[in-house]
């Protein structure tokens, strides 16, 4: 019973953030894609627009390597229909979005399951940590901006996005254009600074370039908000990527959200039936006293002392 006890705190203990259950990896990358930089380089069959776009959401190991395609998961979850939301914040540039996405939880989304649930709420997570770092906002606040001249210091685009969000991102570039740009965050998905073995595809030199490129749809300026707007987190008012069940103004969470791990209810169950327990056995403890104390007297008023031989 004792054990059963100590189960419970430890449950709860884990549940209020001190000691989690692990996932079986120590990080998640939060990958941008820069359309304009990584189109220079590649035959996009989309207008580059100059507002950065997803790539995907990786767990990471802080040695360096990282999970893959990651057991039962890898069996097919049927993806609900994009929102639009999706469709404009997650194309794939050089091919179908959908063969692109499948790609993306397949690969990377089943690895984070354990953490993030299902694929619907995978999807949702990464559509709202996209909103809540959002690289246009946090480099358009420090005057870096999309320019067809000049170079910025790869330093004042790291320190930009450290001033918005707490910690500097890498950087990736071809031929000294900016490709993408990689967020560490830690399994709160809070931005954390990156672990030295973490490295980004081809490096940034000392400066970068950050093209101009298309306008963003207009069906697409929802979700785009313009370079130097009002930061995340100063519109929607503190901290919580995943309060609410992850990105539910899209309505793309659905009903799924249960299959996130539900440990505070499992401990609080555990704990209330140990508890149950030891106040039953209380009750039957006591009870057994009064038995015992009354029973010389209930004894003698049947005829019979209690070591059993008649009365006299």
């Amino acid at each position: 019973m004792l054990a059963l006890l100590v189960c419970a705190l430890c449950l709860l203990t884990g549940a209020s953030g001190e000691a989690l259950p692990s996932p079986g990896f120590d990080l998640l990358l939060l990958v941008r894609s820069y359309p304009p930089g990584f189109c220079s380089h590649q035959h996009c069959h989309t207008p580059a627009s100059s507002s950065f776009t997803i790539h995907g959401l990786w767990p990471e190991y802080k040695t360096g390597g990282w999970p893959q395609f990651c057991g039962a998961h890898t069996t097919h979850q049927a993806a609900g229909p994009p929102t639009p939301a999706q469709n404009c914040l997650w194309p794939s540039l050089i091919g179908p979005s959908p063969g692109f996405w499948e790609h993306e939880w397949a690969k990377h989304g089943t690895c984070a399951a354990p953490l993030l649930g299902n694929r619907t709420a995978f999807v949702a997570t990464v559509l709202e940590l996209h909103e809540k770092y959002n690289l246009d906002v946090a480099l358009g606040n420090a005057g870096v901006l999309p320019s067809s001249s000049g170079n910025y210091a790869a330093e004042d685009l790291q320190d930009a996005v450290r001033a918005a969000y707490g910690a500097a991102p890498l950087l990736s570039c071809t031929a000294g254009t900016l490709v993408e740009v990689w967020m560490c965050l830690d399994l709160e998905l809070r931005v954390m600074e990156c672990p030295p073995a973490v490295r980004p595809g081809p490096k940034c030199g000392a400066d970068v370039r950050l093209p101009r490129g298309a306008e963003v749809p207009p069906r697409c300026r929802p979700f785009s908000p313009p370079w130097g707007a009002a930061l995340p987190g100063a519109r929607k008012g503190g901290d919580g990527a995943r309060d609410g069940g992850g990105g539910g103004g899209d309505g793309d969470d659905g009903g799924e959200q249960g299959d996130r791990p539900s440990w505070r209810v499992a401990a609080v169950l555990l704990l209330v039936l140990a508890l149950a327990y030891v106040a039953m056995y209380g009750v039957q403890r006591l009870m057994a006293e009064r038995v015992e104390a009354e029973e010389p007297l209930l004894l003698v008023g049947r005829g019979w002392q209690q070591g059993g031989r008649a009365d006299p």
